[in-house]
């Protein structure tokens, strides 16, 4: 019950591991016959950015998300945030994010939830921040994705939230051949 409440917005962040790499963002719900809704998406190039500025973009997509619900007549009182922030890399910054989607969470008016706590996980988790990933977990997390594609599971909402290089006006739409060759070449990484 912990994960699969129905009213229950996971807000996903992937910190960037590297300076050249990108904070990816993802917010989800599930329904109540297993079907995850795919809320909003988000890849955030972070080549020079401060600290500041990925809390600054935690926070907006997290308003960003809440509004939309909003505007499809979800009552802020009856949303309830939960932060999924991986916390590998640094947990000093994996908690600012985690602070700043709990702050617009609560100014919105939204109910927040950490279950990033050691009564629910014995290990893989950064108690009161994220997850851990590890070689141990990842195999897992995919074999999970993979099942959710394969048995149609997976939604996407008509106003889904983006945040990212698709607000650029340089941007232009990538061909569905380009996508799934970038994502078939992601998956067989794993292979190994």
């Amino acid at each position: 019950k912990l994960f699969t409440h129905p009213h229950r917005r996971y807000i996903g962040i992937d910190p960037p591991a590297q300076e050249i790499s990108g904070m990816g963002l993802a917010a989800i719900t599930y329904s109540t016959t297993g079907r995850i809704f795919v809320l909003g998406l988000g890849d955030v190039s972070m080549d020079d950015t401060e600290t500041f500025e990925m809390n600054m973009i935690a926070g907006k997509f997290t308003t960003q998300v809440i509004t939309q619900l909003m505007y499809l007549g979800k009552k802020a009182s009856r949303i309830t945030v939960v932060p999924v922030v991986e916390c590998n890399n640094n947990g000093f910054v994996s908690g600012g994010i985690v602070k700043s989607i709990r702050i617009h969470a609560i100014q919105c008016g939204c109910n927040y939830v950490m279950p990033f706590k050691r009564q629910w996980f014995n290990e893989s988790i950064n108690v009161d921040v994220g997850v851990l990933t590890d070689p141990k977990t990842k195999p897992g997390y995919i074999t999970n994705m993979i099942s959710l594609l394969v048995d149609n599971r997976i939604a996407v909402s008509s106003r889904c939230c983006t945040i990212g290089a698709i607000h650029r006006e340089s941007y232009t739409t990538p061909s569905l051949a380009a996508v799934l060759e970038t994502m078939t070449s992601e998956m067989l990484q794993w292979k190994n």
